[in-house]
């Protein structure tokens, strides 16, 4: 993934060799600019922050890391060793983007700081069922989670 060409929108930077798939359609390969490597396990979601500075990352090693775009390959900005219980499978962030939350297998929706790098959580929602996906409503101000067996709630978060 570039993460450079996502940023700035430099598409030159991507390989658009066209291979012809047995479908008749054509496969785009894209190029590896910088390779972010933390996690012990395989890495299950990723979401930027709004801003666009930062880079979540949320893995079957049940750990969130937080990157800093500009100089990621310096190493995540935050690291949350055993932030779950169970794999992370959702990120997502504050409008301002000095919240993450993460949604893990745990039945659990954790809120954590980015700004200060605090390592325990500020918030831990709980669910009856696996987390599927977890989003924020900037307009409202709600958290939105899907869980498994097919059931959604809310919650109001605090505002900033």
């Amino acid at each position: 993934f570039d993460i450079d060409a996502a940023l700035d929108g430099d598409t030159n930077r991507i390989d658009h060799s066209a291979v012809n798939e047995p479908s008749g359609q054509e496969e785009i390969r894209f190029s590896c600019k910088i390779n972010l490597e933390a996690h012990a396990g395989a890495v299950y979601c990723l979401a930027f922050s709004p801003c666009g500075r930062f880079l979540a990352s949320g893995s079957f090693d049940k750990s969130v890391r937080v990157w800093k775009v500009e100089n990621a390959s310096d190493g995540p900005k935050v690291s949350i060793h055993g932030a779950h219980a169970a794999s992370i499978v959702d990120l997502a962030w504050s409008s301002d983007s000095t919240l993450a939350y993460s949604g893990g297998y745990d039945k659990h929706v954790k809120e954590w700081d980015v700004a200060s790098g605090r390592s325990t959580p500020l918030t831990t929602f709980s669910t009856s069922g696996l987390v599927q996906a977890v989003q924020i409503s900037h307009s409202d101000n709600l958290i939105y989670v899907a869980y498994v067996p097919e059931r959604s709630w809310t919650r109001s978060i605090h505002t900033s």
